[in-house]
């Protein structure tokens, strides 16, 4: 067996549907045995034991460990319960590095896992990494305590991975991290599961859009995703296009809200909403679509996309994007090479970008062309080769 190098902590992990998760899992994958990890067997979020992670966890291919709870449910518990909680926590963080003597230890969920950084560092001499993905560093202006201990949490980690140029612009700026202990660790991709596919005519038939010119998003139904706008640019488009349908895919907060929104200009025939999907399903979702579009913005509140994993999947699927000029989508989406940028909170810019797309086939092409060799270079193989570099300066 290889020798181990890091344990991963982490709340985010398949088979719960979500693009941090799936980071972690294609570093693990990536890591030949070298990377473990350990994540929760229950969703804080909804409760209850989160489904089908003994199936997953057999089949993976890298060695994970569950634990009942790594941090308190959203509905809250007693002080003297969340004591309990952290400590069984400590006790099993502990029996992982005595028994497989890992050097490192990868905090991926800082929010509520950050009082581990000490008990790491002091008590089982290990050195400690914070995962930081941009969308987790948005603090709103009442929230300046949380702020202050994040900030705190962030300097006494051994170091600090972003996983853009700008998340790594708000660690600095927002939490005073030294900027020489931020190191930039772009997302990658899994090219064997993301790569060009003809459309699945049963898929399609399912979904209703067969003889349909399909737009597709997928994300998790939160705001700065843009999906509202995206609806408001299809309503202004339809007239030109009364094919077009916009498929989108995922779940979130924001469904309800968005499928009235929906229905409210008139888009019920336009657009289907297919709910989450598993990773190695998306792609068959993708390959539906003429066109993927995330109009992500910046809110008021200073949430922002950390990075934009999805454009690079959509491009490996060889399809043509459309990205909001904000956070790290900008890194990620090359402007008139390998998609286009929009005002995210605009619907008539959304919209000119999807028909200058949708009616230039030349286009259309060269930005797929584009788009899949830039996708083809963030393979995972070569991304989690850095993250390992980064553990072995630290051990």
């Amino acid at each position: 067996m290889a020798d181990p190098l890091c344990l991963i902590v982490t709340n985010n992990f398949p088979p719960v549907i979500g693009g941090a998760g799936a980071v972690y899992a294609a570093l693990a994958r990536a890591g030949a045995g070298r990377v473990h990890v350990l994540a929760a067997a229950t969703d804080y979020r909804a409760g209850g034991e989160i489904a089908g992670w003994r199936a997953h966890d057999a089949a993976c291919g890298f060695p994970v460990r569950r634990i009942a709870a790594l941090r308190p449910p959203l509905a809250g518990m007693g002080r003297g319960a969340e004591l309990w909680l952290r400590l069984r926590v400590f006790a099993r963080v502990a029996a992982e590095v005595w028994r497989w003597r890992f050097p490192v230890l990868v905090i991926a969920d800082d929010e509520t896992v950050g009082w581990l950084i000490r008990p790491a560092q002091w008590l089982l001499r290990r050195r400690v990494v914070l995962y930081t993905h941009g969308d987790d560093l948005a603090l709103r202006p009442g929230e300046a305590r949380l702020r202050a201990r994040r900030a705190r949490q962030f300097a006494r980690a051994d170091a600090v991975i972003a996983v853009s140029g700008a998340a790594a612009e708000d660690l600095a700026r927002g939490f005073g991290v030294e900027r020489a202990r931020i190191r930039v660790l772009a997302n990658g991709i899994d090219t064997g599961l993301f790569r060009p596919a003809p459309a699945d005519a049963g898929l399609r038939a399912a979904l209703g859009l067969t003889g349909r010119r399909v737009v597709i998003t997928v994300a998790r139904l939160v705001a700065r995703k843009g999906v509202d706008r995206v609806l408001e640019a299809v309503a202004l488009l339809r007239p030109e296009f009364p094919d077009l349908a916009y498929l989108v895919v995922g779940d979130g907060p924001e469904r309800a809200a968005l499928e009235a929104r929906a229905a409210r200009a008139d888009l019920a025939g336009a657009v289907r909403f297919a709910g989450a999907v598993p990773a190695e399903e998306v792609p068959r979702y993708l390959a539906l679509a003429e066109v993927f579009v995330m109009a992500n913005r910046r809110l008021d509140d200073g949430e922002d996309e950390g990075f934009g994993l999805v454009f690079l999947e959509a491009g490996a699927c060889g399809k043509p994007v459309i990205a909001g000029r904000a956070g790290g989508a900008v890194e990620v989406v090359r402007e008139g090479e390998t998609g286009l940028l929009v005002d995210g909170a605009d619907p008539a810019d959304i919209a000119r970008a999807l028909r200058r797309v949708l009616s230039d086939p030349a286009l259309a092409a060269r930005l797929a062309e584009a788009g899949l060799a830039h996708a083809r270079a963030a393979d995972w193989r070569a991304r989690a080769g850095a993250f390992l570099e980064l553990c072995e300066e630290l051990r």
